[in-house]
């Protein structure tokens, strides 16, 4: 066999290695797996960017040949502004979605996972349903502002989640102003999720 020499350079040390992040990037392009397992902030635009770019590379592919963008929520919630984005883009997404909930989907996660136009979870994974928190700062004029676009988020995400699941209003309404836990079998029945998995290879 042939012996190859390979030239280092002098100036090694000056060599800059990629990006992790964009290497991450990158990857989860080519794999269609996302991870929401952090709080949710102003980094969830990095998912809704990646889901853009996915969409960008599959147009021309009809949306039924299209492999699905599979995000596995794993999140006790947060931002809802950042989180109204991501529902906007997943359902314009004709790139098929499926979310699946890897253990906990609270609050804005929950709202997230039922964007997904498929949606899987554990058997013994968790959804909170509730009215969030907030608060407000300023003069009056500023802080009664923010309590009425508050309450125009909370009625849009009312609608939405009655919208994406089988839940009736009476029901919601008896619920809507405590922390309602469901587990996966009630969430099966409330229309929630489409699938309890039974078997690890409907993940991947």
């Amino acid at each position: 066999m042939e012996n190859i020499l390979v030239q280092i350079p002098e100036n090694l040390e000056n060599i800059k290695l990629p990006d992790p992040s964009l290497l991450q990037f990158y990857k989860n392009v080519q794999d269609r797996v996302i991870w929401i397992d952090f709080s949710i902030d102003d980094n969830l635009l990095d998912v809704v960017k990646l889901i853009i770019e996915i969409n960008k590379r599959d147009a021309g592919i009809p949306s039924e040949d299209r492999e699905p963008i599979k995000i596995c929520i794993f999140s006790y919630g947060g931002n809802i502004d950042s989180t109204f984005t991501m529902i906007d883009v997943c359902r314009l997404s004709k790139t098929p979605i499926i979310t699946i909930n890897f253990g906990v989907a609270m609050s804005a996660g929950i709202l997230i996972f039922l964007a997904g136009h498929k949606r899987l979870t554990f058997n013994w994974s968790q959804f909170l349903i509730h009215s969030g928190s907030g608060g407000a700062a300023g003069t009056y004029e500023q802080t009664e502002a923010a309590m009425q676009n508050y309450k125009k988020a909370i009625e849009i995400m009312r609608k939405y989640i009655l919208e994406r699941t089988n839940i009736d209003t009476k029901l919601f309404n008896r619920n809507k102003s405590k922390e309602w836990y469901i587990y996966a079998e009630e969430s099966l029945s409330l229309g929630i999720c489409d699938k309890i998995i039974d078997d690890i290879d409907e993940i991947f």
